[in-house]
């Protein structure tokens, strides 16, 4: 079984307390013919890294700025469910490219995140 306590701590002693950005359709506006969006913002420690990656097919190494979340938010409450269509928000704007929840059985650890920038 996935122990947390190790990545718990990581986050805790070096992590930061980033704004999770996450963007909802809203009503649709008969005027313009439009859905319009609106925002929900989410504090949440987490702790930014670098992975590199090895590009096989012309042998170059790729550097993806990753982020790692911590399943609870500051308030308390669960971290919602982290997509593509989010944002986080730290010293700029870093679009979420890819997100990864990762679970032991059905209780979410953390969510590691590939994100642009």
């Amino acid at each position: 079984m996935f122990d947390p306590s190790t990545l718990k701590a990581l986050i805790r002693e070096h992590g930061v307390v980033v704004t999770l950005r996450k963007r909802t359709a809203s009503a649709f506006d008969v005027h313009t013919g439009t859905v319009g969006q609106s925002t929900a913002d989410y504090l949440v420690r987490g702790y930014f890294f670098t992975q590199k990656y090895s590009d096989s097919t012309n042998n170059q190494i790729k550097n993806v700025k990753s982020l790692v979340l911590d399943n609870v938010l500051t308030s308390g409450v669960d971290t919602p469910n982290v997509d593509a269509t989010d944002y986080v928000v730290y010293n700029g704007n870093y679009a979420v490219v890819k997100a990864e929840k990762i679970t032991s059985g059905t209780k979410t650890m953390c969510y590691i995140l590939e994100v642009d920038g």
